[in-house]
């Protein structure tokens, strides 16, 4: 997936017309460019709706940034940057490993260092990284890899954000010595532990929305 063209033009991602097109530089099969456009789509369910909304606007339907800025009731330059993080936001999810929380447990909780959670944290109430047992470590890492969040964690588990920032650091030190080794077990992990490091908050916002098409396609269509 990290290989598909998000930032596509208006007129790239409409035009179906030919057998082929050029994107690039490069020729696409338009079987292929479905593809692509039928994964953002997917992904884009994903983003907070006013970033979905401005992106479909922008590239899906042509609409120039200003007119999308009256209809919200926002500067183009508000426009710009929403886009621009969202399309940011499309780029990190096509790329990023997809990793079942427990198969992080089951793998890399034997070689991460151990600190137990009760010692740490003294007034432990239940919480959604209950999962991951009482190595702190554990509990981190998983909860990074959910939110890109060092103070999202940190408020999840009652916590100095200082505390999850040096943890994290040195799990992914832990994982970066073991992928080196065997990367065929780790290198998915270091990969994803490292767009984690490397675009801190990207996944903040992010959910499931029921739709992120909602009234404002009603009007476009």
């Amino acid at each position: 997936m990290s290989s598909f063209v998000v930032f596509l033009s208006p007129n790239e991602l409409e035009n179906f017309t030919d057998d082929k097109m050029v994107v690039s530089e490069t020729y696409i099969d338009k079987a292929e460019l479905e593809k692509k456009r039928s994964v953002v789509y997917e992904l884009m369910d994903r983003l907070p709706k006013r970033e979905a909304d401005m992106i479909y606007m922008y590239f899906f339907k042509k609409k120039f940034q200003a007119d999308i800025g009256k209809i919200f009731n926002v500067s183009q330059g508000d426009v710009s940057y929403k886009i621009k993080r969202g399309v940011r936001r499309l780029k990190f999810l096509m790329a990023y490993p997809e990793l079942e929380e427990f198969d992080i447990i089951e793998d890399l909780a034997p070689i991460l260092p151990y600190e137990n959670v009760y010692k740490v944290i003294k007034d432990l109430q239940p919480g959604c990284l209950d999962f991951c047992g009482d190595n702190l470590y554990m509990r981190i890492m998983v909860g990074m890899y959910k939110t890109s969040s060092q103070s999202v964690v940190a408020e999840t588990l009652g916590i100095y954000q200082n505390r999850v920032r040096y943890r994290f650091r040195k799990g992914l030190e832990r994982i970066q010595e073991h992928a080196d080794l065997d990367y065929e077990s780790y290198g998915e992990y270091l990969s994803a532990f490292e767009m984690v490091r490397d675009n801190p908050n990207i996944l903040r916002e992010l959910k499931v929305q029921d739709r992120w098409k909602h009234k404002f396609q009603d009007v476009l269509v």
